[in-house]
């Protein structure tokens, strides 16, 4: 979903905040919070922005930042 968001940009402007929050959305709804610090949650989505970080990569990072 992060990956999708990020590089299709189905919004004007703004749309790496919007992914992230439906990324976070997506994950609280089924129970999983994630605890991180904003600037690495920034890092995440340029990464998969400029560099096209792998799903196994986004997938890795969402897990360390995620409890139940």
């Amino acid at each position: 979903m992060l990956e999708t968001l990020v590089l299709h940009e189905p919004l004007e402007s703004r749309n790496a905040f919007f992914a992230w929050l439906v990324v976070e959305t997506f994950l609280n709804t089924n129970g999983q919070y994630m605890h991180y610090a904003p600037e690495e949650a920034l890092a995440l989505v340029i990464r998969v922005k400029h560099t096209g970080a792998a799903v196994q990569e986004i997938a890795t990072q969402l897990r360390v930042w995620s409890t139940a």
